[in-house]
């Protein structure tokens, strides 16, 4: 059996948190690296996972959490593609 086709649901998220780690050590090198750690969000309308790493960055970002989030998303997305 291929390992890559049978991902759990952690494994892929453990993939994700390395990926976004990289991308914040690149976009925001100034800052320690805030703890990646996801959740259920509240609301399930807003997807299967959510993670306050964008909040964490913000005060050493200067700029409002979904513009911190916005970039994480756009930069780890072109940098694994």
């Amino acid at each position: 059996m291929n390992s890559d086709a049978a991902l759990l649901p952690e494994a892929v998220l453990e993939q994700f948190a390395r990926a976004l780690a990289r991308t914040i050590q690149r976009q925001y090198p100034q800052s320690a690296e805030p703890p990646i750690a996801f959740e259920a969000p509240r609301r399930p309308e807003f997807g299967d996972f959510a993670t306050n790493v964008a909040f964490s960055l913000a005060n050493d970002a200067r700029a409002a959490p979904q513009a911190v989030a916005l970039i994480l998303i756009e930069r780890t997305l072109a940098e694994n593609a």
